[in-house]
């Protein structure tokens, strides 16, 4: 009988512990799968837009064993869509599971468009990897199941951003990026 109820109290206090982990959900955050910002009483999403990096420069090369090439993802537009003042934001980060992988990337501005450098890698399955001088580290909370918060750990330099994750775990290659710019005040 002792046992039995050691084992009841132990499964509880685990409940709880993990309970307390979590925090609620903000109120209204909405349902579609993405990435949500609250601005004032009201959300915005950002929007998302497919990451296909394209290899450039000597591929033959990199065949042959004689260096690696790059890849490049384009984004149309000199700037995101979604401009934010606030350099510590937090997101909301519905459906896109921690596991597949959460980046926060700073993209390069060009003229008429935006672009993320990606390393090709000898791995096939993965093609390509982030650079470590583009990623900016998150602090990560489970808010439910399925929510997620981030913000990131040090303030965000003016200029543009994605948050990039895997949609699918079945499809690893294609990932999606979730665009916005830090405008400088």
């Amino acid at each position: 009988m002792r046992t039995k109820l050691s084992m009841i109290f132990a499964v509880a206090l685990a409940g709880m512990t993990i309970a307390q982990a979590q925090t609620a959900v903000p109120d209204g955050l909405p349902w579609p799968r993405g990435v949500y910002l609250r601005a004032g009483s009201d959300w915005v999403g950002l929007p998302v837009n497919p990451l296909l990096p394209i290899a450039v420069g000597s591929s033959a090369r990199w065949l042959l064993g004689f260096g690696q090439s790059d890849a490049v993802a384009e984004m149309p537009g000199p700037h995101a869509l979604v401009q934010i003042g606030n350099t510590k934001p937090t997101f909301y980060l519905r459906g896109l599971p921690q596991a597949n992988g959460i980046y926060l990337v700073r993209s390069e501005q060009k003229e008429d468009y935006r672009q993320v450098r990606m390393p090709v890698t000898r791995d096939f399955r993965q093609f390509t990897k982030l650079r470590a001088q583009d990623l900016v580290e998150l602090d990560m909370r489970q808010m439910s199941g399925d929510v997620l918060s981030a913000t990131p750990r040090t303030e965000l330099k003016p200029g543009e951003y994605t948050i990039i994750s895997v949609f699918e775990q079945n499809y690893r290659p294609i990932r999606a990026s979730f665009e916005f710019g830090v405008s400088s005040r």
